[in-house]
């Protein structure tokens, strides 16, 4: 190849590779159609985690009285739990069905999976916009630019805050992680009124819930959210 048709095919190269523009917190992103919001972004904007616009209503397990494990102890990445699921599955005969939070979080397409504690952490600690202590202002912005998109808010329209997100990680016993919102039930009464202030005060824990115990397409307060690397 001659020098010239060499730098003629550097330059095609060049211009057909994909140029991946720089991200900030809150910007609405699409992978394979599906879209996505900015959680979390290193400095350079080029590396971080987005969640859907939409949220996902149904249990991390259909069978309501199971207790056994699958094996989804990961607490730093969720794509190894659904690794993890995945084997479960092959081993044991069962079906994606049996498992409606993984399988809506697989139809989305390549890449996206549940969050791993330390990943839902740092999704719960955006929609708070101070660490883990809620803040109902960061969170009514951040609803608005999702329902601007064509997405589900992240807070329950009775109580004004997220209630309850779950990890794709496994405690003992054949319980599961969840975030889980604590708040003083007397200034949710308040803020749910016409002249209410401005959402519950509490803060969000991780705790050990029963697979099933919360879920349905019924319980809108389930907010969880499949993610995507970037």
């Amino acid at each position: 190849m001659t020098k010239n048709k060499l730098f003629t095919f550097m330059v095609c190269l060049l211009f057909a590779a994909p140029i991946m523009a720089q991200q900030k917190l809150g910007d609405i992103v699409d992978f394979g159609g599906v879209k996505g919001m900015v959680f979390k972004v290193d400095n350079s904007g080029e590396h971080g985690l987005v969640m859907t616009i939409d949220k996902c209503k149904e249990s991390w397990l259909k069978d309501k009285d199971a207790k056994f494990e699958t094996g989804a102890f990961y607490e730093d990445d969720g794509e190894k739990n659904l690794a993890a699921i995945a084997k479960y599955i092959e081993e044991q005969n069962q079906q994606w069905e049996d498992f409606p939070y993984f399988n809506w979080c697989r139809s989305l397409g390549e890449g996206w999976y549940p969050p791993a504690n330390e990943e839902l952490t740092e999704l719960i600690s955006y929609i708070n916009g101070e660490g883990l202590r809620y803040n109902h202002k960061n969170a009514k912005k951040i609803s608005e630019k999702l329902k601007k998109a064509g997405g589900d808010g992240v807070y329950d329209s009775f109580t004004k805050s997220p209630f309850l997100y779950y990890s794709s990680t496994e405690a003992d016993n054949g319980w599961v992680y969840v975030m889980n919102f604590e708040e003083n039930m007397a200034s949710s009464v308040v803020s749910s009124m016409p002249f209410g202030g401005g959402g519950p005060k509490g803060m969000y824990k991780l705790k050990p819930w029963q697979k099933s115990q919360m879920g349905g397409k019924a319980l809108n307060i389930v907010g969880n959210r499949a993610i995507h690397k970037f």
